[in-house]
């Protein structure tokens, strides 16, 4: 019977010694059950570097990877990290048709925004594309902004004359403003206020006014969220 029982304890012990010795290699500490852990632990030489507590679990648990259309994760979330990782975005050709409304007006919306859909990356139905702003993009951009300018310019008295420096620093304040949901630095001011100064050589008014106007509505203030 003592015989019995002495077994019992032994098989216990040796299970926590196993269990123990497990729970703390897991947690990092393998030194324990090792030849030469003991050395190691005093300081005294004993072991190799094969002997090294490792740096990373020996085990890693992974996920398996669903692959959808381009073989991208479907499970992916990109910038999920990355502290306002989902901004300044192409705004969609959804979002465009109503912004153009908003800032110009229902009676200056150009007409030729439809027929730039696919420049702006219009998705077919039941689908979503992520518009990429390009050099085409842009300059269809700053076309059917100048169209919607020039409707917008032409018909306000205050575009009747010649930009100076104290009326097209206000004309830009409005603008972006108004087209950026937010006040542009002195910076953006400045280079607004030079294209209706300087850089077009536009001699008719309100096309010279709407030329400022259109680098606004061309700026990423206006294309993207």
């Amino acid at each position: 019977m003592r015989i019995v029982l002495g077994m019992m304890v032994a098989m216990v012990l040796g299970t926590s010694a196993a269990a123990c010795a497990e729970t703390s290699c897991l947690e990092g500490d393998c030194r324990r059950g090792r030849v030469g852990a003991d050395d190691e632990a005093d300081g005294a030489p004993g072991g190799g570097a094969e002997d090294e507590v490792p740096k990373l679990p020996a085990c890693t648990t992974v996920g398996k990877p669903h692959l959808g259309l381009g073989g991208v994760d479907v499970a992916a979330r990109p910038n999920e990290d990355v502290p306002a990782g989902d901004r300044a975005r192409m705004k969609p050709f959804s979002a465009l048709v109503t912004d153009y409304r908003r800032v110009l007006g229902a009676e200056n919306v150009p007409a030729s925004l439809n027929g730039a859909a696919s420049t702006f990356g219009v998705a077919s139905e039941r689908w979503f594309l992520e518009p990429i702003a390009s050099a085409v993009y842009v300059n269809a951009a700053f076309d059917v902004g100048f169209e919607g300018c020039n409707n917008l310019t032409k018909k306000d008295a205050r575009f009747a004359t010649m930009p100076t420096k104290d009326t097209a620093r206000a004309a830009c304040e409005e603008w972006t403003r108004k087209f950026w949901s937010r006040a542009a630095t002195p910076e953006q001011l400045d280079a607004c206020v030079a294209v209706a100064l300087e850089t077009t050589s536009e001699t008719v008014p309100p096309r010279r006014w709407a030329y400022a106007c259109a680098s606004v509505l061309a700026a990423t203030g206006f294309l993207t969220f």
